[in-house]
């Protein structure tokens, strides 16, 4: 029984989310996964924190500390619509995972592909594919608030190797709210 009406998907997003925050809780050292709570104690201090004096860091098993890998960010990064007006005005790629009847109903951010999560799998891929680069900045946006197609194609755009996904947390109704310029133009036949 669910407890307040949120579907199978929402539950295990949830869960996701957890693991991930758990995950983003750790660093390596010397090999070993630590808990950084563990590391970060005034009494122990973890390699990469100055020790008692404020100079050289404590190897709490003596010798020299070893080195700490930085946690890698996530490809994925939450932004706000001012954040997003200026990745825009820098000419970074905009994708509208919206539904193709509220993009032609509500317009666009000008200059954006559509390209839903349902789209990303399919054969033959959309031709946007061909235009994306992996390695530059790739706003995506919906309907935001309790819509997740944003998130979702995030997700399925990491996974094929996309390292710099923004995701528009307030959505297109956010981007229409601040005044920004919108695009109601026809879109091409599909």
């Amino acid at each position: 029984m669910a407890c307040c009406g949120c579907g199978p998907m929402r539950v295990i997003a949830v869960i996701a989310l957890g693991a991930g925050i758990g995950l983003a809780d750790l660093s390596l050292r010397g090999g070993n996964i630590v808990v950084a709570k563990e590391r970060a104690s005034p009494d122990r201090p973890g390699p990469d924190l100055p020790g008692p004096d404020g100079g050289k860091p404590v190897n709490p098993d003596g010798g020299t500390p070893p080195t700490v890998a930085p946690v890698a960010p996530g490809a994925i990064r939450e932004i706000t619509v001012a954040e997003a007006k200026e990745w825009y005005d820098k000419g970074a790629m905009f994708l509208d995972a919206r539904p193709r009847k509220d993009s032609e109903r509500d317009g666009r951010i000008p200059g954006s592909e559509l390209l839903g999560p349902g789209d990303v799998d399919r054969n033959p891929p959309p031709a946007i594919f061909e235009v994306l680069d992996p390695e530059k900045e790739v706003v995506i946006y919906c309907l935001g608030g309790d819509c997740h197609d944003s998130h979702n194609l995030a997700a399925m755009l990491e996974a094929r190797g996309f390292t710099k996904l923004l995701v528009l947390v307030e959505g297109f109704p956010g981007w229409v709210q601040a005044g920004y310029e919108v695009d109601k133009s026809p879109l091409p036949p599909e």
